[in-house]
């Protein structure tokens, strides 16, 4: 599933934030064991559209979240890579029900879609049973403020607009959450735009994990929730990995153990995949290559250039030209 993902090179830009989708397809990010697969399984599925899910018709659109899948890419793909030339993709079709169907049988990894008007439009039955629903349609058509209390909502839907207004996609962030039960529970989730036939978002899809719980384990928690999000807020900043373990009340050790426990990696390696999910971002957008190079933290163009080509075998300019492709098709 991997390799069929990995296939697919641009994420365009989409211009209308309005448009409405009753199906829509999903996207994830990798991470580790059984999760890191739905995810991956969830991400082969992020060009969404009016109607059954069809891989040979996205192949021209991807999120690619991690050097080692652009590198499995570039092995199928001549040097001058465009969209058009990353095809070959085994025909495939799932409608997004059918997805939150295939993950019915997770228990612990919650997964819904919404609209523009921030509806659910398809669920599984672990997001179900945070909500307290027992069927699937006593929660399509109902919002966040129907089943969470306020501040949940509040902040739940805060995040899908940023989705929806800015096309980008939230990865791996860590929040705590209440659920329908009166549980207290940690959720590892990422968010992603879906996207319709002419590449116009229609909605939002998220895909998570509920952590295993313990007192130990939510101060690691906690303290992972407030670097993941300090680095997300500012990619472009030093990781000075001292200074804020110091600053979160724990040692270097323990900070590393923490990260690779809950994202399966360092801290420099989920620094490092945060900049380039946001240097794949903003190349699908613009050819400014040294403005892109200094907000994903780089001094110059040629260091950025280096580091990106030496993760996917391809400039930073190729890449965006392919995406500016796309981007005139749309």
């Amino acid at each position: 599933m991997r390799d069929s993902n990995a296939k697919r090179v641009v994420q365009s830009s989409a211009t209308d934030r309005k448009k409405r989708c009753n199906t829509a397809s999903a996207s994830g990010m990798g991470c580790q064991g059984e999760f890191g697969a739905i995810e991956c399984c969830i991400k082969g599925a992020s060009r969404g559209i009016a109607g059954p899910l069809d891989f040979e018709q996205l192949s021209s659109f991807a999120l690619v979240s991690t050097p080692h899948q652009i590198r499995r890419l570039r092995h199928n793909l001549p040097e001058q890579a465009t969209p058009q030339m990353a095809q070959g993709i085994t025909p495939f079709s799932m409608p997004l029900d059918q997805v939150a169907a295939l993950l019915d049988r997770l228990p612990s990894i919650p997964f819904f879609a919404k609209d523009c008007s921030l509806q659910y439009i398809a669920v599984n039955a672990a997001m179900m049973r945070l909500c307290g629903r027992t069927r699937r349609q006593n929660l399509l058509g109902r919002t966040a403020g129907d089943v969470f209390p306020s501040y949940l909502a509040r902040r739940y839907e805060a995040l899908d607009l940023r989705v929806l207004t800015t096309g980008q996609a939230l990865h791996d962030w860590l929040d705590l959450s209440r659920a329908a039960d009166g549980r207290s529970i940690w959720l590892h989730f990422s968010r992603f735009p879906l996207y319709d036939n002419d590449s116009h978002i229609c909605g939002v899809v998220a895909v998570g994990r509920e952590l295993p719980m313990s007192i130990k384990r939510a101060e690691g928690y906690e303290r992972l929730s407030r670097m993941a999000k300090a680095l997300h807020k500012s990619p472009e900043q030093p990781l000075t990995l001292g200074f804020r373990a110091k600053m979160l009340g724990c040692s270097v050790s323990q900070l590393e153990r923490d990260f690779r426990r809950v994202f399966g990696v360092s801290p420099r390696e989920f620094h490092a995949r945060v900049r380039f999910d946001l240097a794949l971002t903003l190349l699908a957008q613009s050819t400014h290559i040294t403005s892109i190079a200094h907000a994903c933290g780089y001094h110059d163009h040629s260091a950025f250039s280096r580091h990106f080509k030496r993760a996917t075998n391809m400039t930073p300019t190729q890449y965006a030209n392919a995406a500016a492709m796309v981007r005139g098709r749309a």
